[in-house]
């Protein structure tokens, strides 16, 4: 249960325990849910990623937002073992899949983990190197490949240069992205969050993180949400 407690105490909340029973609550109503993303995590633990157990609810709620918005192209900024899902979804729903990371090594071994569980034909990744602007506290991939995509998921690039987290810079990928696409998701990143919840306001409709607004219920929100109107 440490993640949700650390993710807790990195922003300040005070109800990490209410986070915590509500997750084990949701894992014990739909334990097929969690069973795959157990898998997954622990698949991808052995492959070399740094994936805590309680990631499961990462991975479920990325998973029933796929089910609930069904888009037909999705761009992953940020591979990992969400990347897994996104492959199993496009594998079931004929949906065209990218997805971006920095790291030549972080993506083989992701894309080793979608071949151990037969999806990895269903992705096509791509290696572009990251720009972070100290002055201008942005982040973003250099050449990004141009995609038109449904769906969105922002968790990458990797704020850190040299060994030092750049935590307030804002991922700008997604504000040159047109056409706008229907769902972006963005995972935790407030700068981020918060800026696009500015400047897009007029187009998507947002819904913040629970984690973010220190409000945990009943399947509570792991993601910011960004609908377009």
């Amino acid at each position: 249960m440490g993640i949700l407690r650390n993710v807790a105490n990195r922003f300040g909340l005070t109800n990490s325990t209410k986070f915590e029973r509500l997750i084990s609550e949701d894992r014990a109503a739909a334990p097929e849910e969690y069973r795959f993303a157990d898998e997954v995590l622990a698949s991808f633990h052995s492959g070399g990623g740094l994936a805590p157990k309680m990631q499961a609810y990462k991975l479920v709620s990325l998973n029933r937002l796929l089910e609930a918005e069904r888009p037909m192209s999705i761009l992953e900024l940020g591979s990992g073992s969400s990347t897994v899902i996104f492959a199993h979804y496009a594998a079931r729903s004929k949906a065209k899949f990218v997805t971006i990371d920095e790291s030549s090594e972080w993506l083989r071994n992701t894309l080793s983990m979608l071949t151990a569980f037969g999806v990895s034909e269903f992705v096509t990744p791509y290696v572009r190197e990251k720009h972070i602007d100290i002055e201008k506290k942005t982040a973003s991939y250099v050449d990004r490949p141009s995609v038109d995509a449904d769906f969105v998921l922002i968790d990458g690039p990797a704020l850190e240069i040299g060994g030092t987290k750049y935590l307030d810079a804002v991922c700008t990928d997604v504000f040159d992205m047109l056409p706008a696409p229907k769902t972006i998701v963005v995972d935790i990143r407030r700068p981020t969050v918060d800026k696009m919840a500015n400047e897009i306001s007029t187009l998507y409709r947002f819904t913040s993180s629970n984690i973010l607004s220190k409000s945990p219920e009943t399947n509570f929100n792991y993601f910011s949400i960004f609908n377009r109107i």
